[in-house]
């Protein structure tokens, strides 16, 4: 996954017991190309999206794993940061909470 900068969308969908699935795309894959990103809840699963996660994805045939923290902004704002397991920032991000969809945009960190 080196890319250099990359800019992209995400949604997640909240589940029944505090984790996520979702979807995201960036500039650099092919039109259309959306990939699987599904995150499980550590700690205090009643804070919604607020928190931290264990998320991972597929892409480029290889498997994934950071660290996901979600902060809250507002009442639906929220701000997102990937670290990975040696709690170097990957991603950065901004979103917004629609019920129990979160979605928005992301940059790489690099």
């Amino acid at each position: 996954m080196h890319y250099g900068v990359i800019k992209g969308e995400f949604y997640f969908n909240l589940t029944i017991n505090g984790n996520l699935i979702g979807e995201f795309t960036h500039d650099k894959m092919p039109d259309n190309c959306w990939d699987v990103e599904c995150a499980n809840k550590f700690g205090e699963r009643n804070d919604g999206f607020i928190g931290k996660f264990i998320s991972t994805w597929l892409e480029d045939k290889k498997s994934h794993t950071t660290i996901l923290s979600i902060q809250k902004l507002s009442d639906i704002e929220v701000s997102l940061v990937w670290n990975n397991l040696e709690n170097k920032t990957i991603f950065k991000g901004m979103g917004k909470i629609d019920g129990a969809t979160l979605s928005g945009e992301y940059t790489s960190a690099e």
